[in-house]
């Protein structure tokens, strides 16, 4: 189980791990945005507008854990004006198989 709570850029997360799941995990952040768009000067796209989704703007990974382990983030400032959104990635570090993202 995974409870986020959120304080203006603090972002906190508690990550409970449920019965099953792998001895040690680990978890990465990122914080992404959507609608970005780019004109094209050069190349086979010139003239065209390209729109990027998913738009990886600030990563930090979080170190392998057992148990029950509380993580945070600090959400760069110029981001949160941007709509951006923050996801959390919970996975085994022995097969890089996501265990939960939020």
């Amino acid at each position: 189980d995974i409870v986020l709570t959120r304080k203006g850029a603090a972002i906190d997360a508690l990550v409970t791990p449920k019965d099953g799941a792998p001895s040690k995990m680990a978890a990465y952040w990122a914080v992404t945005q959507n609608n970005l768009t780019q004109d094209i000067r050069k190349g086979e796209n010139r003239g065209l507008k390209l729109t990027h989704d998913f738009v990886v703007r600030q990563y930090a990974p979080v170190a392998e854990f057992k148990g029950t382990q509380k993580m945070s983030l600090n959400v760069d400032a110029g981001l949160l004006k941007d709509g951006c959104m923050a996801n959390l990635v919970v996975f085994d570090p022995a097969t890089g198989v996501p265990q939960q993202a939020l």
